[in-house]
């Protein structure tokens, strides 16, 4: 059974209030308990990798130099193993994702990709190849962030 939003809010009012309901929506209370739960879904999901959080993201880059930043979904959280990149039309091969402070360990012609970027403005996958085509498709399995609580 799934619970909403105001279910959690009541169960919280149960336990704290003693009180059959929860309190008012957009309430103090209300807010102060939306951002607990908030940050108990957030340290969930980084508690563990949870299966229900795996999700398969395939994708074609659309340039035409050798390397390119390919943006990465909005609910991206880290990924898992290695993209698999058919990086000239015709071969597919596993990317090595590398930190992107370990980039000067790699020539030009080795092929990794590094995950740049942050939580609040996006991230980006920046594929380095020296035979990157445009239409390349870009193939991954990634851990994805929770969707916040946001209305009753």
């Amino acid at each position: 059974m799934a619970w909403s939003l105001t279910d959690l809010q009541n169960q919280l009012a149960n336990e704290l209030d003693q009180s059959a309901t929860a309190p008012t929506v957009g309430g103090t209370d209300w807010n102060l308990r939306l951002n607990a739960l908030n940050r108990s879904l957030k340290d969930w999901s980084e508690s563990y990798d949870w299966k229900v959080l795996k999700k398969v993201f395939n994708g074609v880059v659309s340039t035409a130099s050798a390397n390119a930043s390919y943006a990465l979904p909005s609910d991206f959280r880290k990924l898992d193993g290695f993209p698999l990149i058919t990086y000239d039309g015709i071969n597919t091969k596993q990317f090595t994702p590398v930190d992107e402070t370990n980039n000067q360990q790699y020539t030009g012609t080795d092929k990794y990709v590094n995950i740049l970027g942050n939580d609040l403005d996006g991230r980006v996958l920046y594929i380095h190849s020296d035979s990157l085509v445009s239409g390349a498709s870009v193939q991954f399995t990634y851990w994805k962030s929770p969707q916040s609580l946001a209305s009753a």
